[in-house]
Parts: C-alpha cells; sequence; structure tokens
C-alpha cells in the first residue's frame, strides 16, 4: 500500500482531478480520496495572506544568511570520474530544440 498526501484546487465545475505518479503501472487499484478542506484566509490583491510582510519582514536579522567559502576546485582525475559517472545520463531523454521563429529584421548601426 503506498500513501500519498498532496493539496489540489478544486475549479468553479466543483469536480475534483487528480494526476498522480505511482510505482504501479497496468494494475486494478483501490483508491480512497479523503476531502478536507483548507481554510482560506484573506489575501491581498497580490495573493498574499493579510499581513504576511509584517510579520516575516526582519526574521532572519538576528540570524542573516552568510555566504560560506566557495567551493574547492575539483582535480583533474575528479572531474574525469564525474564526467564518466554522469556521461549518457540523458540519453534515454535528449534535449531538443524546438523549430526557432523567425528573427526580426533589424536597421544597420551607422
Amino acid at each position: 500500500m503506498e500513501s500519498i498526501k498532496t493539496h489540489a484546487y478544486i475549479d468553479d465545475d466543483g469536480v475534483l482531478r487528480l494526476e498522480l505518479p505511482t510505482s504501479l503501472s497496468h494494475r486494478h487499484i483501490e483508491v480512497l480520496v479523503v476531502i478536507q478542506p483548507l481554510e482560506e484566509g484573506a489575501v491581498d490583491d497580490m495573493g498574499y495572506p493579510i499581513g504576511y510582510f509584517e510579520k516575516t519582514y526582519g526574521m532572519f536579522a538576528d540570524n542573516p544568511i552568510e555566504e560560506g567559502e566557495p567551493p574547492r576546485k575539483m582535480t583533474p582525475q575528479e572531474w574525469a570520474r564525474f564526467i564518466n559517472k554522469t556521461y549518457g545520463s540523458l540519453a534515454d531523454d535528449p534535449t531538443e530544440r524546438g523549430e526557432q521563429p523567425p528573427y526580426d529584421v533589424r536597421d544597420a548601426i551607422e
């Protein structure tokens, strides 16, 4: 049995639509759906909860995010191991560039 917890939105038509990835395929399964409405508070015109910025502004003033040391550079041997380990990892899902629109014709710079 696999439990999946997620949030979803029900549109004006009142129909809940779910697409959930599973580790199963080509099988009949039993599905149990529990619908628990979430409490929705008031939001501003940008969709943020009222008072969000007042509550969160300055949260990290006492504990600022500091940059650590830059990562060390790989040795040529480490780089070669990395390339050998990851080479071909997208072979089954190649990246393809779709057809591009024509470029705009611009005035020449004088």
